[in-house]
């Protein structure tokens, strides 16, 4: 298993980091491939672009980003390991905009 930093010598996170052909591919589950079957397919599916990330929720089954598809009106519940994959750097900036730092002066 990797640290919580990413080491320079796990073979995990280098293959994470310089996105070989052996990186892992995104998640999929029995519920996504049956979702599939049936005629529903996700956003990241379906090729779309995502405009933002609304919200976070966290739950039993992990935690799940509310995402907004520039294509589409409707508002999309994505896991969050699959959001990771395709769309990190939106997941940064969701954070990154959150954040509030307190500071010692006052």
């Amino acid at each position: 298993m990797c640290p919580p930093v990413l080491d320079p010598g796990c073979a995990r996170c280098i293959n994470w980091r310089t996105h070989s052909p052996t990186k892992p591919r995104p998640p999929t589950t029995s519920r996504n491939n049956s979702a599939s079957q049936n005629g529903y397919s996700n956003g990241f599916e379906e090729g779309l672009e995502v405009e933002a990330i609304l919200g976070a929720r966290d739950s039993d089954s992990g935690i799940f980003y509310l995402i907004k598809w520039k294509e589409r009106e409707d508002l999309e519940l994505m896991p969050a390991l699959l959001t990771f994959f395709h769309v990190p750097a939106l997941v940064i900036h969701f954070y990154a905009d959150r954040i509030s730092w307190i500071s010692a002066d006052s």
